[in-house]
């Protein structure tokens, strides 16, 4: 029983130590720059690869609503066609005929 509550105890202090100095965050800002400036040769950026891919699996994994929203609302951010010139939709150039106004 003391070493039920020991480990507990422990775990608990861990759990708190972990979430107020947030490693994965810190871990997953590391991989992000590393995989913007290394190139894909080096060891480095396979292993921030890894990193981020393990980041976005357990981001599916967790959370799959919240992903497949974000991915939705991506989709509907692209911007539509460009609009098209119509060289009527421009009033009539005035005519000089009749009285003046």
């Amino acid at each position: 029983m003391t070493l039920l509550l020991v480990a507990l105890a422990a775990a608990s202090v861990v759990g708190y130590s972990a979430g107020r100095a947030r490693p994965g965050q810190w871990l997953l800002d590391w991989a992000r720059d590393e995989t913007a400036i290394r190139h894909s040769s080096s060891p480095v950026f396979w292993a921030a690869a890894l990193v981020v891919l393990v980041a976005l699996t357990s981001r599916w994994i967790i959370h799959p609503r919240d992903s497949a929203a974000n991915v939705r609302s991506w989709r509907a951010n692209t911007p539509g066609p460009a609009p098209r010139y119509d060289p009527d939709w421009a009033a009539p150039p005035p005519t000089t005929e009749g009285p003046p106004q």
